[in-house]
């Protein structure tokens, strides 16, 4: 649950305009689960199947009883936005937006899993299978010798930083408005991420018709290619394309294919 509150202004500068917006957020946690692996982590079968071997090093923090009521949520935490946007007469703009930024903490019956550690598994070895019986079990101790294999458990509160956006775009019409080019970067904060380096060109058919075609590079992936067409109605607005065109015809060879579809409307 997010509850927030903010203000958006305008300011004429000049030959400039600039619009200013911040917002703060409080929110209320149902259910988190984090787990990281260090880049040293991996399972292996032996070809005849003779052992499983896993190499571990793993952090989990959980928080999962639910809501019981408005009070009872297992975390809170708090958020913020910020955008900034200035734009002169030759109406060239500039735009940050700085989305989701805060933390939340889990302090109410939080249980952590942290270890690292090599396990080999052999299997089970029975000595008779004909003397074979329930008792079999009890002397295998299977429990005690798997469980210190396993990472350590703890009821430790804990404290995460949200995934937020950073995004720079600058944009600039040409050809009387029909033609906008736009250029940007942006970075999430996600493992792994690399900051995402983009270039839009948006080519107006008619004012409610625009074919868009666009190039970046970042990510989790190397290079993309996309292709939009979107058509406006006086009460309807439709869109359809691919962020990476690449990734759709062959994604064997180019990862992070996607497709959408879009409808919205107005009343």
């Amino acid at each position: 649950n997010q509850y927030s509150v903010g203000v958006r202004k305008k300011i004429d500068y000049g030959k400039c305009q600039m619009e200013f917006g911040i917002s703060a957020a409080f929110l209320q946690v149902i259910n988190n689960q984090d787990i990281h692996t260090g880049s040293n982590t991996w399972l292996y079968t032996a070809p005849d199947g003779e052992y499983l071997a896993l190499k571990y090093d793993i952090t989990y923090n959980a928080a999962l009883q639910g809501a019981p009521n408005f009070t009872g949520l297992p975390g809170v935490g708090a958020s913020g936005d910020f955008h900034l946007g200035i734009m002169n007469r030759d109406k060239w703009k500039v735009t940050f937006d700085l989305s989701d930024i805060g933390v939340m903490t889990f302090r109410k019956t939080p249980v952590n899993y942290t270890g690292t550690n090599y396990v080999e598994f052999h299997g089970i070895t029975i000595p008779d299978l004909l003397t074979f019986s329930a008792q079999t079990f009890d002397t295998l101790n299977l429990a005690d010798s798997i469980k210190s294999k396993f990472p350590t458990q703890s009821t430790n509160a804990y404290t995460l930083f949200l995934p937020f956006n950073a995004q720079l775009i600058i944009s600039k019409p040409f050809l009387h408005d029909k033609l906008v080019l736009s250029a940007g970067l942006q970075y999430r904060h996600l493992p792994g991420y690399k900051a995402y380096g983009f270039a839009k060109l948006n080519y107006f058919i008619r004012r409610d018709m625009v074919f868009s075609t666009s190039i970046g590079g970042g990510g989790y992936s190397t290079f993309n290619l996309g292709v939009e067409f979107a058509k406006t109605w006086k009460y309807f607005d439709f869109a359809i394309g691919t962020s990476n065109l690449l990734g759709v015809v062959a994604p064997p060879y180019y990862p992070g294919s996607g497709f959408y579809l879009r409808v919205a409307g107005s009343f």
